[in-house]
């Protein structure tokens, strides 16, 4: 009889013990046959050289095993913030989440936004009290979430030594504690009605109003273990069992529409390269069943795949299958095309996986310029793993940069490009993307005549500038009436022009935010070409760059940052200090507070190490562009004066 699946995703802040967690409780299963532990080198699950070398998880990783009537699929995530993007496929394909908490630091500002990360994919999710074994640990850690949504589960909790195994509070003939017992009659018409009578609560309706309620996420329970001891994971696997939703309740396939459907269809949620495996592709079946050899198309791309090899994932290891059907995670290999989030199938899409955008970057350089293609591919190829953080050269700055979430994701890119590639990347600030733009307006005439023996060169041609409103781009308009310059050659002009705009006057920056318009000019019969319009737009262009007024933009960002209420004075006063711009609060009811600001680009690097050091760990920030804007008077001098030495 094949067992029912459960696939759950692992979350955590930084070094709370989720792969331990698994691996005790593959362990427990029989599923292994010793007790793997990371910070020995021993994981299963953890097992990349990098992981081994900074003795914390790197990658999301999938550890499949059986645990009595049930198969559990447990997707292991980073906790470090700069791999959210892993943490963030894991909750995408999950049906729920457990949210691991270490009782000897409490329930931080990382918990807590996790808890609502998970929520936000309408997962249920039981809060994992681990490390009970150790003396100081705190058993009612769980209170400093908030809500009145978690609420404890079990009972006869003590720690260190005395730590024994838990005893469930929803048993029959138990007295529940109020707060427990409240959450669950809301979740039915009848049982609360009977509770405010003061009538009996009959056990059977108890039991489902609190599975429903778990389902909804309106309950949160409470669970307590010792991953090294074993003692507490029994109970949890049946909670997990009993509790979480299989795959004909799949939450991962509901929400894109295809539960219940029979076309196949799976989401990719992680590219890994693994050895002499080459690069390997997990993927969560969301409908239909699906063989060996089946040919499905990516949605994203049309590419047809075709699926010579099917692996069901193991804890470290994986065996060669003939299908996979509606719930099952798998593995693929020799795959043409396809990334993290996309899908494939015949017909069915699955929702985009909603990646965060970078809030890092840096330029990327090599050490010698014969190594400047081999360092970008080693760079490219490690970012197939991860779709969200972005890699190439950008024409603004003339710099290959690399936007991603942090230090220590910039940090495993550049040792593994290094170990795996043979390849030394070396990170440097990046420059800014400026932009340079007109603030008057401007006529113009410029006249090119060459003659040199033969048919020479001639093309005249005046425009006028005038400045657009900001983020309009360029128009280029012809007012050419009588047929002064051909047809044929106003496109030439507009060449002149745009080649022009490419590098401003000021700092060599994109010109922006401008209508140029061509109002006269004159030809030669013999002499006039293509070129001869495209040298005199271009001069005529200069011409009007010396003769106006112009500004450099910097690129803003909308900022949003959150951290607890009692650090917000001195966040606003840091961003105020970096010239940012208050537009607001948001209160979350946590003792968390987002600040909403607009700053610009310039000052934002290297923001996640002040936000660091500012609320110790506490604090997390999400950033995209906004807009362009004047750059203020004392930082165009500096701007220019830094160009000016860098073109000496």
């Amino acid at each position: 009889m094949s067992k029912e699946t459960r696939t759950i995703a692992v979350i955590g802040n930084l070094g709370v013990g989720k792969t331990l967690l698994i691996e005790s409780m593959a362990f427990k299963a029989g599923a292994v046959t010793r007790l793997g532990e990371l910070q020995k080198g021993t994981s299963r699950i953890a097992v990349h050289q990098e992981e081994k070398n900074r003795k914390m998880s790197l990658f999301l990783c999938p550890a499949c095993f059986d645990f009595g009537n049930y198969r559990f699929q447990m997707i292991d995530t980073p906790g470090a913030n700069d791999f959210r993007c892993d943490r963030t496929a894991g909750l995408a394909v999950a049906d729920a989440a457990l949210l691991v908490v270490d009782p000897t630091v409490g329930v931080d500002m990382a918990s807590k936004r996790l808890l609502e990360e998970a929520q936000s994919f309408k997962l249920p999710v039981i809060v994992v009290v681990s490390r009970m074994d150790n003396s100081n640990a705190n058993s009612d850690c769980w209170q400093d979430f908030g809500v009145d949504s978690v609420v404890p589960f079990q009972t006869n909790i003590n720690s260190g030594n005395d730590f024994q195994e838990p005893t469930e509070l929803l048993a029959e003939g138990s007295d529940l504690p109020e707060s427990l017992l409240e959450k669950v009659v809301e979740q039915d018409e009848e049982l609360m009605e009977a509770y405010f009578e003061g009538n009996e609560l009959p056990f059977d309706k108890l039991k489902q109003a609190f599975a429903n309620g778990v389902l909804k996420s309106e309950i949160v329970p409470v669970l307590y273990c010792s991953s090294i001891s074993q003692k507490g994971t029994e109970s949890l696997a049946n909670t997990i069992g009993s509790l979480f939703p299989g795959p004909k309740n799949s939450i991962f396939a509901e929400r894109s529409g295809l539960l219940g459907k029979t076309d196949p269809a799976l989401q990719i949620f992680k590219t890994r390269h693994e050895g002499k495996m080459g690069e390997v592709q997990y993927a969560r079946v969301a409908s239909g069943k699906i063989n060996k050899g089946d040919t499905l198309k990516n949605s994203r791309n049309a590419d047809n795949e075709r699926l010579t090899q099917l692996y069901k994932v193991n804890i470290g290891d994986r065996e060669g299958i003939d299908s996979v059907q509606a719930g099952d995670i798998v593995a693929l290999v020799k795959l043409k095309s396809a990334l993290g989030g996309d899908t494939l199938g015949k017909g069915g899409k699955l929702n985009d996986i909603p990646f965060p955008k970078p809030t890092s970057w840096e330029a990327i350089d090599s050490e010698t310029e014969k190594d400047a293609t081999k360092v970008s591919d080693a760079i490219k190829t490690l970012l197939r793993e991860d779709p969200a953080v972005t890699y190439g050269y950008k024409s603004e700055t003339h710099q290959n940069v690399i936007e991603c979430f942090g230090e220590i994701q910039l940090s495993v890119l550049s040792s593994r490009a290094q170990n795996e590639f043979g390849v030394k990347a070396i990170a440097s600030a990046p420059k800014i993307p400026y932009k340079e733009t007109f603030t008057s307006t401007g006529n113009a005439t410029y006249r090119h005549k060459k003659q040199s023996g033969g048919s020479g060169q001639f093309g005249e041609c005046a425009l006028k500038v005038t400045p657009l409103m900001r983020d309009e781009g360029f128009k280029f308009v012809d007012n050419i009436v009588g047929g002064k310059i051909p047809k044929k050659f106003i496109g030439s002009v507009e060449k002149g022009v745009s080649q022009g705009m490419e590098k401003g006057s000021l700092i060599g920056a994109q010109v922006v935010d401008i209508e140029v318009s061509v109002f006269d000019g004159k030809t030669h019969d013999v002499d006039s070409n293509d070129i001869s319009f495209q040298i005199a737009g271009l001069q005529c262009f200069r011409m009007l760059e010396s003769q106006c007024q112009k500004i450099i933009l910097e690129p803003i960002y909308k900022v949003d940052i959150t951290v607890p209420d009692n650090l917000m004075g001195e966040i606003i006063g840091d961003l105020n200090a970096r010239r940012g711009r208050i537009l607001g609060q948001d209160a979350s009811g946590q003792g968390l507070t987002t600040i909403k600001a607009e700053v610009p680009l310039m000052e934002m690097y290297k923001y996640d190490n002040t936000l660091r050091s500012i609320a110790k760990g506490d604090g997390f920030f999400d950033m995209e562009f906004h807009t362009y804007e004047p750059l203020p008077a004392d930082q165009t001098k500096k701007v220019i004066a830094a160009s000016q030495a860098e073109n000496k």
